[in-house]
């Protein structure tokens, strides 16, 4: 997949007529190089000063959160949450909604599973 990524990142620059590197991603101007490194850099460090939250086990499962360890409960919440994140990946993704028809569908339930659920993943924010 991230060939294919790739390959589609460099026929656009091509086209583009944006010069492209050896590893097949277009070649960012010094100036553009130090802006994103900056942002990454800002991004990491908000990231690094956020404070680790556990909450109560007892109120997790009061409010049916299922996700938030692995069992057969949070099976469901599982596929929903790596069907989302390669989703989300492959259309470059960055936020999600959850929404439906009507009051009280359970979006507050299944989008505290999804949280739950990404919060196990060490790869994801």
């Amino acid at each position: 997949m991230e060939k294919l990524q790739a390959a589609l990142a460099k026929a656009r620059a091509q086209r583009e007529g944006v010069p492209v590197g050896k590893s097949g991603h277009p070649e960012l101007s010094a100036k553009a190089q130090s802006r994103a490194a900056a942002h990454e850099e800002a991004l990491e460090a908000r990231w690094q000063a956020l404070q680790e939250f556990t909450p109560d086990a007892r109120r997790i499962k009061q409010s049916r959160i299922f996700a938030s360890s692995v069992s057969a409960d949070s099976t469901q919440f599982d596929i929903l949450r790596t069907k989302l994140i390669l989703e989300a990946r492959k259309n470059g993704w960055s936020r999600i909604a959850i929404t439906s028809p009507a009051a009280s569908s359970g979006k507050s339930t299944t989008a505290c599973n999804l949280i739950a659920g990404l919060g196990r993943q060490p790869e994801v924010r």
